[in-house]
């Protein structure tokens, strides 16, 4: 999955990057309130020369991207179901409060263990591809809005 990044900073032994505001023409991040500053390190094992500011394109292997939102969306929905019939067969509770409480408690299990997966796993970084040209970065946005990094 390719995805374009503004270079935001570099230090001696990384590099970390923010994704455009306008990629695929769009800001749908603001409809989810998504942070737009939201900082994340970037791999440069082609050594492409990068200053801050500049925009590259960014490859995000797409195993670990429907692997991430398996473990967050769909991942606490079935713990939930899970927890919820479990228990009220194993306990035999009739109580819908009780069943509520173990169905959350299953969400919160799955949110705690997939934090501590991720913490625990070395990640693969979005690697840079190429760096991106002026008329190349205007042709990403479709809206023309002027006030994103693409079209202003």
């Amino acid at each position: 999955m390719k995805k374009i990044a503004i270079i935001d900073r570099i230090t001696p032994d990384e590099i970390y990057a923010t994704y455009n505001k306008n990629d695929n023409g769009g800001h749908s991040k603001a409809i989810i309130k998504i942070q737009e500053d939201l900082t994340f390190k970037i791999k440069n094992s082609r050594n492409i020369f990068l200053l801050k500011g500049d925009s590259v394109e960014i490859f995000i292997e797409p195993r670990g991207a429907i692997g991430m939102t398996f473990l967050m969306f769909i991942m606490p929905l079935i713990l939930f179901m899970v927890f919820y019939s479990l228990s009220g067969t194993l306990l035999q509770s009739t109580s819908e409060v009780f069943k509520i409480i173990a169905g959350i408690s299953g969400i919160v299990i799955s949110f705690i263990s997939t934090y501590a997966f991720y913490k625990l796993k070395p990640q693969k970084l979005p690697e840079i591809t190429r760096k991106l040209k002026g008329s190349e970065l205007a042709a990403t946005c479709s809206t023309g809005c002027g006030a994103c990094s693409s079209c202003g």
